[in-house]
C-alpha cells in the first residue's frame, strides 16, 4: 500500500501548479491510503470552509492573523490560531495564505525566541511568553512548507523578518526543546512557565516530535519526551475510557497550580483543551503506526461507540455542565454534540473502529455542514450548534481538522516529500545483477535512520537489517557477500517498515 501511495506521489509532483490568491484546483498531496469512503466528498467542503474561515478571520480584519471573532475580546488573535491557520493553509496548497498570517505573526507576535501568544486586533500584544503547542503547530507547518519547497511545489519564500521557512522552524525547534521542555522530558505549556509540575496533555505533540528529530537529526532527546507523553496519557484519571482532562500533573493528579487560559472545572474535565488529545495521538497512529497511541484510542472508541455520543466529558464518563456567555453575548451549554466534538472524535473512529464506523462518524460530522455553507455547524439548530451559539473560531478549524484528518488529507508531509527526494536520488538496485564481493555505493539526500533489506541474497558492512544512519548526501557503501554472482534486491525502509524508492 504505502509503494503504491510514494509511486503516486511522484508522478503527481510535477502536475502542481500553485495558484497564488485561493486554493489550487488540486490539494498538493495524495489523500493517505487510510481514509474514510466518504473523502471524496468532504475535500470540498474543506476547500469551501477554508475560504469562509480566511473571509471572517483573516480578511475582515486590517492586520491577517487569525482572529476570533467572538473571544471575550472580540477580534483578537492568539498564537494558537496563527499555527492553526497555517495548517488548514498548507492542506490548502494555499502558500499566498500561509505567508500571509506567518508574516503578521513574524511582524507583531515574535519575540526573538518564540511567538506571544495574544495580541489584540491591533497587533498590540496584551499576552507575553510563548504557548509550547502554538510554537509547536507553527514550526512543523514550517518543516512542511520547507519540504513542499524542496520538492517544487511551492515557492521559496523569506518572511519579513529575514528569515526562511527552514530558518525559522529550524529555530523554532531549537527553541522548543531549550525553552519548553523541561528536565528533558516534560513538554511545559509555555515559556516562561510550569517547570514540569504541570501539563496539558493537549499540548502534547507525538507526531511532530518524530518529525523534529529526522529534520534536525541528532539534536535533541525528542523520544525521550515523546516516551514521557505516552506515560502521562496513560495516568490520566480517566486512562480506563481514553479520557484526558485538559490539564493534570505529568504522574496524572489534577493540578493545583493555577493554569491556563480559561481553564474551566480546574482544568479536571476533557473540555476543549483536553478533546484534542485525540486527533493528536490519531495522527501519531497514522502517521507512525505508534502501537501506545492505538492502545489510547482503541479504550476511547469503546467508551464513545457511537458518534451519537460525541461531546466533552468528566473523567468519570459523564458530560460536562454548565454554561458560558460568547463575546457577541450569546449564551450556551458547554455540553456539544456538533461539528467540533465529531472532528475531534472521528479520528478515533478512524483509528479504532471499523471501516463501517469510521464512515458512520464521517456522516454525522458531515451533518453539520449546511449544504454550500462556507463554514461549520448550521444557520439554525434547536441545540445551539449555529453560527450565533458557536465562537466561528476554534470550532470551525477543529471541525476542519477532524475531517481533514479522516479524509487522508492530513498526511505527513515531511514523510512524503522526503521520499519522492530519495527515489530521484536511490539509484537502480532493485532485481540488479551484481557481482560476488563487490562494493555498491548507495547515494540519497535528507536525513534520518533507515533499514537496508536485502530480499534476495545479503548485503555485508554493518549487518543486514540493522539500523544505519544514511543522513549524509555521500553515498553509502555496501558489500555483496554472497558467494555467486546472482540478482540481489536490496529495499531502502524507513523505521516503521515503510518503502522508501
Amino acid at each position: 500500500m504505502f509503494s503504491n501511495f510514494h509511486r503516486f506521489w511522484r508522478g503527481l509532483i510535477p502536475c502542481f501548479i500553485v495558484t497564488g490568491a485561493g486554493i489550487a484546483s488540486s490539494l498538493p498531496i495524495p489523500l493517505d491510503p487510510q481514509h474514510v469512503s466518504s473523502a471524496t466528498t468532504i475535500v470540498p467542503v474543506l476547500t469551501k470552509t477554508w475560504e469562509g474561515m480566511k473571509h471572517r478571520m483573516v480578511d475582515a480584519y486590517s492586520i491577517p492573523f487569525v482572529h476570533r471573532p467572538k473571544s471575550e475580546q472580540p477580534g483578537d488573535a492568539v498564537s494558537e490560531g496563527i499555527g492553526y491557520g497555517m495548517m488548514a493553509a498548507l492542506y490548502s496548497n494555499d502558500q499566498v495564505y500561509f505567508n500571509k498570517i506567518w508574516n503578521a505573526a513574524e511582524d507583531h507576535m515574535w519575540a526573538g525566541q518564540f511567538y506571544n501568544w495574544r495580541v489584540d486586533a491591533g497587533g498590540a500584544v496584551i499576552g507575553t511568553g510563548a504557548a509550547s503547542d502554538a510554537d509547536e503547530d507553527i514550526a512543523c507547518m514550517l518543516v512542511f512548507a520547507d519540504e513542499l519547497v524542496k520538492s517544487g511545489i511551492w515557492n521559496s519564500f523569506t518572511g519579513s523578518k529575514g528569515a526562511t521557512y527552514a530558518q525559522r522552524a529550524t529555530a523554532m525547534i531549537n527553541n522548543i526543546w531549550n525553552l519548553m521542555v523541561a528536565n528533558g522530558k516534560y513538554l511545559d505549556p509555555g515559556s516562561p512557565w510550569a517547570k514540569g509540575a504541570f501539563v496539558n496533555p493537549s499540548y502534547f505533540a507525538p507526531a511532530y516530535y518524530r518529525v523534529f528529530a529526522a529534520y534536525q537529526p541528532g539534536q535533541h532527546d525528542w523520544t525521550g519526551l515523546l516516551d514521557q507523553c505516552y506515560r502521562s496519557y496513560s495516568a490520566s484519571p480517566g486512562a480506563a475510557l481514553g479520557l484526558v482532562p485538559d490539564w493534570m500533573t505529568p504522574d496524572g493528579q489534577y493540578s493545583t497550580d493555577k493554569l491556563g487560559y480559561n481553564a474551566y472545572a480546574g482544568g479536571k474535565f476533557m473540555y476543549k483543551d483536553g478533546i484534542r488529545v485525540n486527533w493528536r495521538i490519531a495522527l501519531d497512529y497514522l502517521w507512525f503506526k505508534e502501537s501506545r497511541a492505538k492502545a489510547i484510542l482503541d479504550n476511547a472508541m469503546r467508551f464513545v461507540a457511537t458518534p451519537a455520543k460525541a461531546n466533552f466529558f468528566q473523567m468519570d464518563g459523564s458530560e460536562v455542565t454548565e454554561t458560558f456567555t460568547l463575546g457577541n453575548g450569546a449564551s450556551r451549554k458547554r455540553t456539544e454534540h456538533s461539528h467540533l466534538t465529531l472532528g475531534m472524535w472521528a479520528p478515533v473512529a478512524l483509528v479504532s473502529g471499523n471501516a463501517a464506523m469510521a464512515d458512520s462518524f464521517a456522516t454525522a460530522l458531515m451533518a453539520f455542514h449546511d449544504a454550500n455553507a462556507d463554514y461549520w455547524g448550521r444557520a439554525q439548530d434547536a441545540n445551539s450548534e449555529d453560527t450565533l451559539h458557536n465562537e466561528m473560531y476554534f470550532d470551525q478549524f477543529l471541525a476542519w481538522f477532524g475531517a481533514a484528518t479522516i479524509s487522508g488529507v492530513m498526511v505527513n508531509v515531511y514523510d512524503v516529500a522526503t521520499h519522492n527526494r530519495f527515489s530521484n536520488t536511490i539509484k537502480e538496485y532493485r532485481d540488479a545483477t551484481i557481482q560476488p564481493s563487490t562494493r555498491y555505493r548507495l547515494s540519497r539526500m535528507g536525513a534520518g535512520s533507515f533499514y537496508i533489506h536485502a530480499d534476495r541474497g545479503s548485503v555485508s558492512g554493518q549487518g543486514d537489517n540493522q539500523a544505519r544512519d544514511l543522513s549524509s548526501p555521500l553515498s553509502q557503501g555496501l558489500n555483496n557477500s554472497s558467494s555467486n554472482t546472482g540478482a540481489i534486491d536490496i529495499r531502502i525502509l524507513d523505521l516503521v517498515g515503510r518503502e522508501v524508492r
